[in-house]
């Protein structure tokens, strides 16, 4: 996935998907870190390869909106961050958390000041 794909994901569970808006926001929040400590998500397959199973979790689900198969189990996803973790703590990196109650954005209305 890329910068834009992983963006859509959190996106989609903003609005369609809300069980896989706490790995969505993970998986942006783990491609901000490579971001901040490389040469960025896009160049350093290292970083993004870890990933690579919450990538393809969030696929799945996003496939399920238009009827193929269904949004995998949250146990599937829980299993997908331990490569994450565990290459954050091999290469000294902040781990993303998994934050389950984040309070929705707000909407500003009207000019801003």
């Amino acid at each position: 996935m890329n910068r834009d794909d992983i963006d859509r994901m959190v996106l989609v569970g903003e609005t369609d998907i809300p069980e896989i808006l706490p790995f969505a926001k993970f998986l942006a929040d783990w491609r901000d870190t490579v971001d901040d400590n490389s040469d960025g998500w896009s160049t350093w397959r290292a970083g993004s390869k870890c990933a690579d199973r919450l990538m393809a979790l969030l696929h799945e689900a996003d496939a399920s909106r238009r009827g193929r198969g269904n949004v995998p189990p949250r146990e599937l996803f829980m299993k997908a961050l331990a490569p994450i973790r565990s290459f954050a703590t091999q290469r000294d990196l902040p781990k993303p958390e998994l934050v389950e109650d984040r309070p929705a954005p707000v909407a500003v209305r009207g000019p801003r000041l």
